[in-house]
């Protein structure tokens, strides 16, 4: 009786190497088979607004007023909110920093504008805008093309805690049974920017920058839980800088990485220009895919593609547009017509009147 359920137990191990073999194999055989592969490069991504190509100097305000109001329920919330107060302040002025440091990298001559001067007395996300003769009248005194502005900035902090039975060595050596308290603290962070252009009268840009910071901390009371946790104001700051230099960096054309399909197979032209697409030589792969003389559309399509993604790759971004749509228009190559969206999507400034072929 053993000795059968040992042999049904065998063969059920052996099915199941068996099966997942197979599928390993399929999987091999899939990919060996595919006829595209993964191809990689550099993408130019336009900015999420045009700043006035005149504009070589800017000036950089914090109007944000950290909330002073600490009448809370209990210690702990007193406590956090006389912290946040703090680190508010400081907060706010990372996140200035942080973007005149951005600007400066960019050729804009940046200047740090004394900020008591003109403080938002609105509590609100988003405080009226300055008028625009404040604004002119700012931009003058301080000799800038443009002003940008920290119109809000603000941490909320929120807690909870639980407590799980521990265990107290007393000096003597003998032991009590206690509570291990911890507390998780979640602090949200919101900014809003705007960007003034005295000579249009227009706002540039509007912006909400949001995190979260998460922070825990035991202790044998929560009070001493609490004032366990480390780092939580660095992590704030470190966020605010963060995230704004990301909102920073759309402001100008970035470099990125972009990954696409190439055809790889189907003719002999399409596999000789694969292997230089493997040792990077992406020009000569591309005269290749030109010179493709097959009479079968589905490989004349997908020439064409390839021919569109050489074309991105070298930033004539124009020239892919079009190639990517002939693919698909007179060849039907779906790829063609989904890189084409794409490309437009991410320069609508460049390649909005592209004409077809």
């Amino acid at each position: 009786m053993l000795n059968s359920v040992k042999n049904s137990i065998g063969m059920i191990r052996n099915k199941k190497l068996t099966h997942f073999t197979l599928l390993l194999l399929q999987a091999i055989l899939i990919y060996s088979c595919s006829n595209v592969k993964r191809f990689q490069y550099e993408i130019n991504l336009a900015p999420r607004v045009e700043l006035p190509k005149t504009a070589k100097s800017i000036g950089l305000i914090n109007r944000s007023i950290p909330n002073e109001n600490i009448k809370k329920a209990d210690k702990l919330e007193e406590i956090l909110s006389q912290e946040g107060f703090g680190i508010d302040k400081k907060a706010s002025n990372t996140s200035i920093y942080e973007m005149s440091n951005h600007f400066a990298r960019n050729n804009f001559d940046c200047k740090l504008i004394d900020s008591t001067l003109y403080k938002s007395t609105a509590l609100s996300q988003r405080p009226e805008a300055l008028t625009w003769e404040k604004v002119n009248e700012i931009c003058t005194k301080n000799k800038v093309d443009l002003l940008m502005v920290l119109e809000f900035f603000d941490t909320e902090s929120s807690f909870t805690h639980s407590a799980t039975p521990s265990v107290t060595t007393l000096p003597g050596g003998s032991t009590i049974n206690t509570l291990k308290y911890t507390i998780n603290v979640n602090t949200k962070m919101d900014g809003f920017w705007r960007i003034y252009d005295p000579n249009t009268k227009k706002i540039i840009d509007e912006y909400t920058v949001t995190d979260n910071v998460s922070s825990s901390g035991t202790g044998q009371s929560i009070l001493a839980a609490y004032l366990a946790i480390k780092n939580r104001e660095a992590e704030v700051l470190n966020r605010s800088r963060i995230i704004s230099q990301e909102y920073a960096k759309e402001l100008f054309t970035r470099k990125v990485m972009n990954a696409e399909y190439y055809y790889c197979k189907g003719s002999n032209k399409l596999i000789k220009a694969s292997r230089m697409v493997n040792t990077k030589n992406i020009t000569e792969a591309n005269e290749v895919w030109k010179n493709e003389d097959s009479e079968n559309k589905k490989i004349k399509g997908r020439a064409l593609y390839n021919q569109a993604l050489a074309q991105d790759s070298f930033e004539n971004t124009d020239s892919a547009i079009v190639l990517a749509r002939k693919s698909y228009e007179e060849y039907g190559e779906k790829r063609g017509m989904r890189l084409a969206n794409s490309i437009q999507r991410r320069t609508p400034k460049k390649t909005n009147n592209v004409p077809s072929l």
